[in-house]
């Protein structure tokens, strides 16, 4: 199963201005969402259970939520370290 991507507006307005090295990193943990995001992040501390936090190497993390019934991971922030 490949699930598919989506960006809230603002998580979306950072991708897009990512410099080469940290969207290279991004385009990679995209990639492994995409396969299955279950195992790529961590749950949230106190969080919901469909709320995850994965780092993108060095550059920055993402927080996404899974929608199982949509096979979607809906990337709801996205934190660029430059």
């Amino acid at each position: 199963m490949s699930y598919g991507v989506e960006y809230h507006v603002e998580a979306e307005a950072i991708r897009r201005t990512l410099p080469a090295a940290a969207r290279r990193a991004w385009v990679e943990l995209e990639r492994r969402l995409r396969h299955d995001p279950w195992t790529v992040g961590a749950r949230m501390s106190g969080g919901l259970r469909d709320t995850l936090e994965a780092a993108f190497a060095t550059h920055g993390f993402a927080t996404y939520i899974v929608q199982e019934n949509r096979v979607m991971v809906s990337v709801i922030n996205l934190v660029w370290i430059g």
